[in-house]
């Protein structure tokens, strides 16, 4: 049997399968951002962050902030 090499045909996307991200980045265009509320919550969602962005082209920052008299991290969609 003879198998034949293309090129361009892109891979479907799965639909009703797969885990639905517990942080909303993927919905999240640029200037949009969110804000995390908490010390434990810190770490975990930069690095949901920083890992969604991984491979594509979007850009994250994060910065410590105190709103409402709640300390966290709120989390920019730069690209």
């Amino acid at each position: 049997m003879t198998y034949i090499i293309e090129k361009g045909i892109p891979v479907p996307k799965v639909e009703g399968r797969g885990r639905r991200g517990k942080y909303p980045f993927a919905d999240m265009e640029p200037g949009d951002s969110v804000f995390f509320p908490g010390e434990v919550i810190k770490g975990k969602a930069y690095m949901a962050a920083m890992n969604h962005a991984s491979g594509r082209d979007k850009r994250f920052v994060a910065r410590r902030v105190r709103e409402n008299d709640t300390a966290g991290i709120r989390i920019w969609r730069m690209e």
